[in-house]
Formats: C-alpha cells, structure tokens, sequence
C-alpha cells in the first residue's frame, strides 16, 4: 500500500471550495484528464479519467465516495473533514483508495486543504516505481487542485467557449 500525504492552499474563501465539492462537474469542466464524472448518489460519484504520467499513468476508473465526517467542537468551526473512499480498476486491475480530506479556512480569502489516502493502486509494480511515486503523487493531485483552482478564477469570456487545461501530470 501507498500512503499519500500532503496539501494544498487555496486563494479561495471555503465557502467557495465547499461549493466546488458540491458542484462536481466544475472539476470534470477544469481537467481534461477527466473522461467521464456524474453524481451516482449522494456523495457518490462515477468517474472515468486519463492521466499522462510515465509508469504512474493510464486509464482509472470507479467509483469515488466522499462522506462528510462530524467533528468535535474542539477542531473549530472553520474546518470541514470527509472521509474518501475510491473503488475502481487501472487498466483493468482491482485498485481501492481510502482516507481523509480537510478543508481550513485560514483567512477570509484562503483555505487550507490536507489530505492522507492509502491506495493499492500500485502494488502491483517494484519497489522503484513506488520509490517514484511517493513524492510524485502528491504533486499530481497538487498540480491538478491548481489547475481546478486556475478554471475557478478565470473571469468568464463573453462568446468564447472556456477551454479546460489540461492535466499533463509533471512538466
């Protein structure tokens, strides 16, 4: 198993990355790299997606639960916590992630997101790969929230379709 940790902050109030959680098909619209995401349920989503990284790449898809998890009044009141739960097949092999996600609001206009996922998407290759992929994924699921916060902060263009970027993993 790999364990993934790391984080990311916004230049966004929480109220607007909480709405984002909520409206998932700006994430669809803001990565490319996303083939296919719907809601299936509620808090269940059924997603299908293509990621251009040597040896961490290929086609994933599944099925994503995110699950928003109570909180003891000692956190605070600008915290939200979910529990995460990935189920799906990379290139037709079994592959199952689970965790947490936290969103802090820091300032009126910043929020804190931190994440910790343990998957087993990867088990299936040498311990050089997951040497590489330690440090790398938390990079790619970093580069892909900027680039979802980049889409969220672009002003609209009037008579001009918005072209999402694209998620190219590591430049």
């Amino acid at each position: 198993m790999l364990l993934v940790k790391g984080h990311y902050c916004f230049d966004l109030p929480s109220t607007e990355v909480i709405k984002l959680l909520e409206q998932v098909g700006l994430i669809g619209e803001a990565l490319v790299c996303i083939n296919h995401l719907e809601m299936s349920g509620d808090g269940s989503y059924r997603f299908a997606m293509h990621l251009n990284v040597p040896k961490l790449g290929g086609f994933y898809r599944g099925d994503l639960q995110l699950e928003e998890v109570t909180l003891d009044d000692a956190v605070g009141a600008g915290q939200r916590s979910y529990q995460i739960e990935v189920t799906g097949d990379r290139f037709g092999t079994p592959m199952h992630a689970s965790g947490v996600m936290s969103l802090e609001a820091i300032e009126k206009s910043q929020t804190a997101l931190s994440y910790e996922v343990e998957t087993n998407a990867f088990d299936n290759y040498d311990r050089h790969v997951l040497m590489i992929a330690k440090p790398v994924a938390p990079r790619i699921i970093n580069r892909g929230l900027q680039e979802v916060e980049s889409f969220l902060n672009q002003p609209p263009v009037q008579g001009a379709s918005e072209v999402p970027v694209n998620c190219a993993g590591l430049q």
